[in-house]
This record gives C-alpha cells, sequence and structure tokens, in this order.
C-alpha cells in the first residue's frame, strides 16, 4: 500500500524541476536525495519509480528534481501526477500518524460516537480535526496530545478527552 505525498502541480526552472503540492509534515524527510518516489497517473492508473536528486520549498511549494528529468518538457508530462512513497518504507514513529491513517476516523467521548474524521487542517501551532456530526455544525477539535485519549488506526478510532465546553 502507498501514502500519497502530494500531486505535481506544475514545472519549475529550466533543469526539469517539479511543484508538489504536499499532503505530508515531513517534506525535507520524504524528498530528501535519495529517497525514491514513485509518480502514479490516476488518469492512466500508471507508476514509474524515479530517485530525488533535490529538494527545496518555495512559497508553500516542494520543488523537487528527480533522476532521469532534465528539462522543463520531460516534466511537464507529470503534472497532475500522484507522489507516492510505499508504506513499507515509511516508518513512523510512536504518536505519529499519516493522514489516511486519522482521515474517516470515528471520534469517541465517553463511548459516545461523536462523529467522522472529515479532514486535517495543519496550522501553525497543531492539527485540527474537522468531525462531521449528524444534524449539527461540524466540529473543530484540536489534534493534541492532550485532548486525545486514544487512536486505534486499524479500528479507524478516536477516543478524546474534551475540556467542558469543547464539544456543544
Amino acid at each position: 500500500m502507498a501514502v500519497i505525498l502530494g500531486t505535481v502541480v506544475a514545472t519549475f526552472g529550466i533543469k526539469g524541476e517539479v511543484k508538489i503540492h504536499s499532503n505530508t509534515d515531513f517534506a525535507a524527510y520524504r524528498y530528501k536525495k535519495g529517497n525514491k518516489v514513485i509518480l502514479h497517473s490516476p488518469i492512466k492508473n500508471t507508476d514509474e519509480e524515479f530517485k530525488i536528486i533535490s529538494h527545496r520549498t518555495n512559497k508553500n511549494v516542494d520543488i523537487v528534481l528527480f533522476e532521469g528529468i532534465i528539462n522543463p518538457d520531460m516534466a511537464q508530462k507529470y503534472v497532475g501526477y500522484q507522489v507516492l512513497i510505499e508504506r513499507d518504507q515509511d516508518e513512523l514513529e510512536d504518536g505519529i500518524y499519516h493522514y489516511e491513517d486519522i482521515y474517516l476516523c470515528d471520534v469517541y467521548h465517553n463511548d459516545v460516537k461523536i462523529g467522522k474524521v472529515i479532514d486535517m487542517i495543519n496550522s501553525t501551532s497543531h492539527v485540527t480535526l474537522r468531525i462531521k456530526r449528524d444534524n449539527k455544525k461540524d466540529l473543530l477539535y484540536p489534534f493534541v496530545d492532550r485532548f486525545i485519549k486514544s487512536i486505534d488506526v486499524k479500528e479507524k478510532r478516536i477516543d478524546v478527552n474534551p475540556i467542558e465546553g469543547m464539544i456543544d
């Protein structure tokens, strides 16, 4: 199973670099020189593996150069492709989760279902879960250790520990 790191959104410069809109908090680690990634075409359902030559960040996008892509014309072919990494290459520390591990988890407080995670919003201070609730407005809930009791990614369940007034 592969993890989606982001999507190629444009070419950049004259060397064949691409701009990637990333979904990862670990861009410097993921796009490190020498790492291998898969460029996947959702339209053609094809994959090509590439080795990373260089990486830098510019205006909230990742600029990556892949081995074998040497000019903008070659890079243009990959605009719209997803950037993937095989999950077995991607060991995360305890307490660190992939977006897809948390996405669509059911959220409970005292064994009562609150709703389902439909998005994770990154801010400068922390990640916030957007929880879809039945017949109520979506709940924005801080994804912070203090307010999370437990996470079971296999069962797609998060138990929360809110302070009074966090959940109406």
